[in-house]
């Protein structure tokens, strides 16, 4: 099992609207089928660092993890560069 891990932050200006946005994607994922995608989205407590994760068995990036890319580039730029990371699975109760 492959993963993405995402993590940047926002404008405070943004903050809520981003959270919007990241349920409207849930919704799509929700309504279209995961077909075995695991899609996390977290806010952290300062209120503008977001982290999303993906994970799917046989990651071959069809579906997922470019809605995941998508949902952080609504962000507005605060200067910081989104942190993107490939992950492999280790362990997992899923």
């Amino acid at each position: 099992m492959k993963a993405v891990y995402v993590k940047y932050q926002v404008d405070p200006s943004f903050a809520e609207t981003n959270a919007e946005n990241i349920r409207k994607v849930m919704s799509d994922l929700r309504a279209t089928g995961s077909d075995g995608v695991r899609y996390q989205s977290f806010r952290q407590s300062d209120g503008v660092t977001f982290v999303h994760s993906c994970a799917r068995p046989g990651f071959g990036y069809r579906k997922g993890p470019h809605v995941l890319v998508r949902a952080s580039m609504l962000a507005p730029a605060t200067g910081l560069e989104p942190m993107t990371k490939r992950l492999t699975v280790a362990r997992s109760t899923n």
